[in-house]
């Protein structure tokens, strides 16, 4: 009997090992979380963020910006369409035009240096400052989202066509009364075309609140008021500050990554990655990619993140981050890619 008693009592403990490191595989397979030693969670499928950024390298210039305002602002967004093999810019124009942007569009493949191969035209009351979610449809094309140009507490879900304004558009609410109007929400939609993240700022707050929908709910019921219908939503308070507004907003489906910083290159840049529930994950508090190259350009004052999105190149996924350098009316645009896995 005694025998049986130990025969069993081993065969559970190697059952609840088995167990415990079959949850362990699903949790990494999944993205799943775990401390490391600076306080911070990690995946064990996932570079630690200060090496992902020392591998980071130039991925593209976009060096003809059609448009009103493309050399004299730059860029504010940028997304990769991986199918149709196209990259995406949102410009903003210049105060006489409205602040209003227009979409430039380039050929993803071929040198890193792009040219506008068609921008839509003319301009619209759409396109608001920033945020460019790239969301695929099921016949092969994409829509595009955007901060919405009369209302920055919604946003725009529109086609594009070369030549042509916006066209197909529908707009969501998507934070009340309660946040300001003209703080750009800059929606993006997840890398595996999930979820869509967004952010605005309380008013009388200085923090950012960051909220995640289920993007196939928000495509299968509409333009509309989804202010109240969430499903995550958290305060950004460790990034967010006078020296250092939102400027980017990318995401997988398991992780956000959110970038933070002025225009002024002696001002540190501020770049966090989180959990869908707000967990801060890893964080580098003085971002410093593509800052070597911003120096050279004009007098060397300007580095201003503009833009994060995710790619795949050769099977691997990639942080690329937008950075607008160099002096007014002959600004800079490239986009640094640095690896996630």
């Amino acid at each position: 009997m005694r025998v049986v008693v130990v025969a069993y009592l081993m065969l559970m403990l190697l059952s609840s090992a088995s167990s415990a490191g079959n949850l362990q595989q699903q949790q990494e397979e999944e993205g799943g979380l775990k401390h490391s030693s600076n306080g911070f969670f990690l995946s064990g499928h996932y570079l630690d963020l200060s090496e992902s950024l020392a591998s980071s390298s130039l991925f593209a210039s976009l060096d003809n910006i059609r448009g009103p305002g493309g050399k004299i602002n730059g860029i504010q967004y940028f997304s990769f369409d991986e199918r149709n093999r196209d990259l995406y810019s949102l410009n903003l124009n210049i105060a006489k035009n409205g602040n209003r942007s227009t979409i430039n569009r380039y050929p993803l493949d071929g040198d890193r240096s792009k040219q506008s191969e068609g921008f839509s035209t003319p301009l619209g009351n759409v396109v608001g400052h920033q945020g460019l979610g790239l969301e695929y449809l099921p016949e092969g094309g994409v829509r595009l989202w955007s901060t919405y140009y009369k209302d920055f507490r919604q946003v725009a879900r529109y086609s594009y066509s070369d030549g042509a304004p916006v066209g197909d558009v529908q707009i969501y609410r998507l934070f009340g009364v309660g946040f300001r109007p003209y703080v750009s929400s800059t929606p993006t939609i997840s890398l595996d075309q999930k979820f869509i993240v967004a952010a605005g700022k309380k008013k009388g707050e200085t923090y950012q609140t960051v909220r995640v929908w289920r993007l196939a709910d928000l495509v299968a019921n509409g333009g509309g008021d989804y202010s109240k219908s969430w499903l995550y939503e958290w305060d950004l308070r460790d990034l967010i500050g006078p020296q250092h507004p939102l400027q980017g907003i990318a995401s997988d489906g398991k992780r956000i990554w959110i970038i933070a910083g002025s225009s002024k290159i002696n001002e540190p840049k501020r770049l966090g990655v989180y959990s869908l529930e707000g967990r801060v994950l890893d964080k580098d508090d003085n971002m410093t990619v593509g800052r070597a190259q911003a120096l050279l350009d004009g007098v060397g004052k300007v580095y201003e993140p503009e833009g994060l999105a995710l790619i795949e190149v050769d099977r691997k996924v990639y942080l690329c981050i937008g950075i607008v350098s160099g002096d007014k009316g002959f600004r800079h645009a490239r986009i640094y890619k640095a690896p996630l896995r």
